[in-house]
């Protein structure tokens, strides 16, 4: 196989979070199979090239860099693009100006209910094909938008193999939910009625960022919960909560799962986050009805067996990790069609304007351009 020039389009890919793990993964496969990878950073670009960042992920000495998404204007030379979020699919219209060459891969990372109902805000003119998690999203995909060129490609999990421990956690009160702070996706109120339901003899750990933080530090004040701690040290021993409606994945709920942990979660509204994990040992699912406490306690407190934990570790291995994942990728992206773009031509200036339509913080740096 020859080498490969690829762009990954990332928001940031120094934010914690589930598609920056994802991102770092597919870079690292890339990357392993001797092909280079550029990351276009959307925002926090003031950090571009941050030395400790890439001697964080070993990559001092790989054929990678990171530059602005700016920089998109000035490439010409890609074979593969892979956009990693749905709302900067537009920034297709530009790469397709740079790189006609180039196959644009479109994941969907967001759960299908969440993407916008019209089927133009996916740029079907630009994107060659979208990747997507399961059969059952795909073929979800194709019938609301009516869209058939997609394949289905899980995200890479080679760094859970890390994770792995020689023995299960042992039983703890703590819970823990590492996630990002927005009721809308993740319903993380149901984790904190969680803890109200177990009482204070458990302790709930929320941790992460977003928007409703505030929202919920005012809801455990509201509830007098004093066992529900907001971006506190996690401990190290504790049962995953994740309580999203929707996940197409779920990297912390595996990444639990690897460390030896219990998870509890929810089936999510479209059933998907069930299908995926319903083979695995020490969950507890939660229902959709009051749940009763009593028998979240016993579950609490019934420790994970070796068995069970090597179990799950051989199901994440033979189900979840794939060998020469990035060989795998390039040939199924060599055998996908380009189908015929009705591309329009769009002078530079035009390119910028959807560069800096990608994010609000881009369009303000754009007008403070101006108005200097």
């Amino acid at each position: 196989m020859n080498n490969k020039k690829i762009g990954i389009i990332s928001s940031n890919i120094y934010m914690p979070g589930g598609t920056t793990r994802s991102n770092i993964n597919l870079a690292n496969e890339f990357l392993t199979a001797g092909h280079s990878v550029t990351f276009f950073n959307v925002i926090n670009r003031k950090k571009i090239e941050d030395s400790s960042f890439k001697a964080e992920h070993g990559w001092i000495d790989k054929a990678i860099e990171v530059e602005a998404v700016e920089k998109l204007l000035d490439t010409q030379d890609y074979d593969i693009f892979v956009i990693t979020r749905e709302s900067y699919f537009k920034v297709a219209q530009v790469i397709k100006q740079q790189n006609p060459q180039a196959f644009i891969v479109g994941e969907i990372h967001a759960p299908l209910a969440y993407l916008p109902s019209d089927r133009d805000a996916l740029c079907p003119d630009y994107i060659d094909s979208y990747r997507l998690a399961t059969q059952t999203i795909a073929d979800k995909f194709k019938e609301t938008y009516q869209l058939n060129n997609v394949f289905v490609f899980n995200v890479s999990l080679r760094h859970v193999f890390d994770l792995f421990e020689e023995s299960p956690s042992p039983v703890t009160n703590h819970l823990l939910s590492y996630s990002r702070f927005d009721e809308r996706q993740k319903k993380l109120s149901k984790a904190i009625k969680l803890a109200e339901i177990l009482g204070p003899d458990y302790t709930l750990y929320l941790n992460g960022y977003g928007p409703d933080e505030k929202m919920y530090r005012n809801m455990i004040v509201d509830s007098k919960l004093s066992n529900v701690l907001v971006n506190e040290k996690m401990p190290e021993d504790y049962v995953y909560v994740s309580t999203a409606d929707y996940e197409t994945l779920g990297y912390s709920i595996a990444e639990a799962i690897a460390k030896g942990k219990k998870v509890i979660l929810t089936k999510g509204l479209d059933g998907e986050i069930f299908n995926i994990y319903k083979a695995f040992e020490g969950i507890y699912w939660l229902s959709n009805e009051d749940d009763d406490s009593e028998k979240i306690k016993l579950f609490l407190n019934d420790p994970l067996s070796q068995l069970n934990y090597d179990v799950n570790k051989r199901l994440l291995s033979n189900e979840f990790i794939v060998s020469e994942y990035a060989v795998k990728l390039i040939k199924t992206i060599n055998n996908l069609p380009k189908a015929p773009k009705n591309m329009v031509s769009l002078n530079r200036k035009k390119q910028l304007k959807i560069i800096m339509s990608l994010e609000d913080s881009l369009i303000k740096k754009l007008i403070n351009k101006i108005i200097k």
